[in-house]
């Protein structure tokens, strides 16, 4: 893929999906990534992808997203759960996987360099047979189990292929979030607003990571972000970092960025405090789960934060879009958006018990699959 073209983007599937272009393509830009979009008509993915001549093949894209939902690959399933038996359910699964199958391959086939973003789906968690699901013969979410299964053995056999974990998505957000029932109604979209945007952005992280534009860095404030308290104040014992109450969410927000070290997930350190204090509290304090070997730099001084994150960035040789600024404070946080708006800086809680779940809401942002 060419920096110097566009991306040439295919957007197809089984509901209406061009209410996710405008925030795929915002995110896409503020990556330094140009896109041009062609869009499928609703609903019609498999003539498009099954003939030649299509305007999709015309487009000649370098990435097709093609989006299937469960609501509509499963339908007759979701409607009349009960027509069906346990052999004829998995019939009708299978039914789906072979023919996603068969358009994967009709695509690789004709254009072998493309890359292909499949997605896993997830029934609604609440249908017709109600206790019946988990108490009879009887299922509708086994339908979902088995087809995402089958989409590692799709990813498998074709290299280029990306699998999505929408289903993931589905469980964060809340279904009841997801699904906009009136938008279904409107325009035929499954996605609530807030749904296509979080999806927009998984989508936009994944073609970055394609693009070499990974975030690869995460680079962390100390006092009230690492621990609780100040370390200079209240010394190292004073300092909130442990089993029980709010040092407990700090020690499980540290495990949080632990695992992503292993992963590959630089961290540095970028704090405005007395480097002695500072490193004590890395090297010796019991309750740390992150130590000196686990940053891939550090600058804990008192000169300003944008400075130091350049000059992480020129000793770590990544660039400033490589890089993930996590602060408590949000004045330092506002300050470090308008004086490197390359670097992404998330909003943060104020809660240190909600420091775990949102590392969880942007890792998609430091990883590409």
């Amino acid at each position: 893929m060419s920096d110097s073209l566009p991306l040439r983007i295919a957007l197809l599937a089984s509901c209406t999906i061009d209410l996710i272009k405008e925030p795929l393509a915002a995110t896409l830009s503020a990556r330094d990534i140009a896109a041009d979009f062609w869009i499928a008509g609703f609903g019609q993915y498999r003539q498009l992808l099954i003939d030649p001549e299509s305007e999709c093949y015309r487009f000649d894209p370098h990435i097709a997203i093609l989006y299937l939902d469960a609501e509509d690959l499963f339908a007759p399933l979701l409607e009349h759960p009960l027509d069906f038996n346990k052999s004829e359910r998995e019939e009708l699964v299978q039914q789906c996987t072979a023919e996603l199958a068969d358009l994967v391959a009709q695509l690789k086939r004709r254009l072998p360099r493309i890359s292909i973003f499949l997605n896993t789906v997830a029934i609604p968690p609440l249908n017709i047979l109600g206790s019946l699901e988990y108490n009879s013969t009887f299922s509708v979410k086994q339908a979902a189990s088995i087809y995402n299964n089958a989409l590692v053995g799709i990813a498998h056999q074709n290299p280029g292929v990306v699998i999505i974990d929408v289903a993931a998505l589905v469980d964060w957000l809340g279904y009841a979030n997801w699904h906009d029932a009136r938008l279904w109604h409107l325009a035929r979209s499954r996605w609530s607003r807030s749904a296509t945007r979080l999806l927009g952005r998984r989508y936009a992280a994944a073609i970055a990571a394609l693009c070499g534009k990974m975030r690869k860095c995460i680079v962390l404030d100390l006092d009230n972000t690492l621990w609780g308290g100040i370390v200079g104040e209240d010394g190292v014992e004073g300092l909130r970092l442990g089993e029980e109450g709010t040092g407990l969410a700090f020690r499980e927000f540290q495990t949080q960025l632990l695992s992503l070290q292993r992963q590959g997930i630089l961290l540095a350190v970028c704090s405005k405090n007395n480097p002695d204090d500072a490193l004590q509290v890395i090297r010796s304090h019991p309750a740390m789960c992150l130590r000196e070997e686990h940053f891939a730099a550090m600058r804990i001084n008192w000169a300003d934060k944008a400075s130091n994150l350049c000059s992480l960035a020129k000793e770590l040789n990544i660039g400033l879009d490589a890089m993930v600024f996590v602060d408590d404070n949000p004045v330092e946080r506002s300050w470090l958006r308008e004086a490197l708006p390359e670097v992404f800086v998330p909003d943060w809680p104020r809660d240190p018990s909600d420091y775990k779940n949102r590392s969880e809401e942007h890792t998609s942002e430091l990883q590409s699959r």
